[in-house]
């Protein structure tokens, strides 16, 4: 537990899976986005 670095740092450090999962919600919401716009 490194509480010293959570404690100053205001952005948490994200983990690569975390950032990987955060691009592919993105994406996706990207893509429906564009999919609703083509619909409407």
């Amino acid at each position: 537990m490194d509480q010293f670095t959570l404690g100053l740092d205001p952005r948490p450090k994200k983990t690569r899976k975390e950032v990987f999962l955060d691009e592919m919600n993105q994406d996706l919401w990207m893509a429906r986005k564009r999919i609703m716009g083509a619909q409407g």
